[in-house]
Order: structure tokens, then sequence, then C-alpha cells
């Protein structure tokens, strides 16, 4: 997984970022964008979920229910102040899975709009002759 964010990040940046003179160029600095984007969400997606595990480990819940290596809290306080702390990073984890759902949307788009088939190509179809010593013919060349 962090072979992949590295390969991404790594290939947002060597886009075209400081000068896009065409369509395709800003595409490519888009998705610069949307890939740092698409990290970001990832990195508080990934946050969230550890301020979560380690309210669940003091308060000796969640998957250290049967194993937690220390006694729960001894006070109400404490166990609200864990509770607060795993609801703030269960609202970091929600907001994290969105921005990366959209990040990764807009990455897929801006991929294929700034590496994907260019639009300079037109539709168009072309019959090209040929005639040798030994026989004659024709080449067709579609393009769609």
């Amino acid at each position: 997984m962090r072979n992949t964010v590295v390969v991404l990040l790594v290939l947002a940046m060597t886009t075209s970022v400081a000068r896009a003179d065409d369509e395709q160029d800003k595409w490519r600095a888009a998705f610069a964008g949307s890939v740092m984007l698409t990290a970001t969400g990832t990195t508080m997606l990934l946050w969230g979920r550890n301020r979560i595990d380690t309210a669940e480990h003091a308060l000796c819940t969640g998957d250290y229910e049967t194993d937690c290596g220390h006694p729960p809290p001894a006070t109400a306080a404490e166990v609200d102040d864990f509770n607060d702390k795993g609801a703030n990073g269960e609202t970091i984890a929600r907001v994290g899975l969105g921005i990366t759902v959209a990040g990764l949307v807009l990455t897929g788009l801006t991929a294929y709009k700034g590496f994907g088939p260019s639009k300079h190509e037109e539709k168009s179809v072309a019959v090209t002759p040929s005639v040798g010593p030994h026989g004659a013919g024709a080449a067709l060349t579609l393009r769609w």
C-alpha cells in the first residue's frame, strides 16, 4: 500500500504543473492535485482509525476486550475523555474516507484526460492506393 502511494505521488509530481500550455497539460496538473487530495484523505482515514484504536486500547474494549494488558480507566471522567477521543477519531476517519473516495474519482478522471488518448487526433478514414511492378492494392486506415 505504501509503495503504491509513493509511486502515485512521484508520478503526480513529475507532471508538468509549472507550464500548462495545452489542455492535456492542464489535466496533468489537475491529476497532481487529485493525487495529493487522495493522499490527504487516506492520511486522515488512517489517523482517525489510529485514534479509535488508541481509545479502545485505553478503555480495554474492541479488539482489546479479552487481552488489554492493563486495568481499564478507574474514573468516569477518564472513560468520557477516551470516548471523546474515539468519537473524534471516528469523525476524522469518516471525513477522510469521503475525501479519499472523491480524490480517487478525480484521480481516475484526470488521469484519463491527462494521460489518455489525445484529443488532437480526429476521426478519419484514409484509403491509400499502392501500385508495384507485380501488383496493385490499397491500404485502409481507420481512426476513431
